[in-house]
């Protein structure tokens, strides 16, 4: 039986689409580097580059509120942004705090996600993630400039061929994606398992 095609392209997914890679595709091993680029807007290189020591927690250290992105290590350009935490990248990182290093260890991480959510009927085209972020980042906010500051590029970069979401509603329902939110409430205990097996400095 094929898998049901959610109709994603180069340009961004779905709600439905996330919401299916998210279910069927995300391990402990790549959530991180996938949850980064889709809920903060990544690419792919900074992704690579990317610490758990970027991650700003609040007064309490309970809560991540801001993803800082240093592109001094992938560009080399002096430059740095904060990306505010929704409540999806929250849930789903959370069960990893207390580690250290590089969110993401293995170089093919990327293009297993891409293979295995071609088996659900989810294409990943080139910085479909970041441009997911995006996307309903600006349904959310009507903010270009904001949006732009967030990815690290330009306002011309929405001005491009693309039909943005206009709908708020999808926005809330994108970045409101946590593991519950996507069939997976037992995500916790699936990370803590990972990490009790030795696998907490593998992904």
């Amino acid at each position: 039986m094929n898998p049901p095609s959610y109709g994603t392209s180069s340009t961004y997914l779905t709600v439905d689409a996330a919401r299916s890679l998210l279910n069927h595709v995300l391990t402990p091993a790549t959530a991180p580097h996938v949850i980064t680029r889709l809920f903060a807007g990544l690419r792919k290189a900074e992704a690579n580059a990317f610490s758990w020591g970027d991650m700003v927690f609040d007064g309490d250290h309970q809560r991540i509120a801001e993803v800082h992105v240093d592109e001094l290590r992938t560009f080399h350009q002096h430059h740095c942004r904060l990306v505010p935490a929704c409540p999806a990248l929250q849930e789903w990182l959370r069960p990893f705090a207390g580690l250290t290093g590089s969110i993401t260890r293995n170089s093919k991480t990327s293009r297993f996600v891409h293979e295995e959510s071609l088996k659900c009927g989810v294409t990943l085209g080139h910085s479909v993630l970041r441009t997911s972020y995006a996307a309903y980042r600006l349904a959310q906010t009507r903010d270009v400039g904001l949006v732009a500051q967030e990815i690290g590029s330009s306002n011309n970069w929405f001005f491009r061929p693309i039909q943005w979401p206009s709908s708020v509603e999808n926005a809330q329902l994108f970045f409101g994606l946590t593991p519950g939110a996507c069939g997976r409430p037992g995500w916790a205990q699936e990370v803590a398992a990972w990490r009790q097996d030795g696998h907490k400095h593998a992904s």
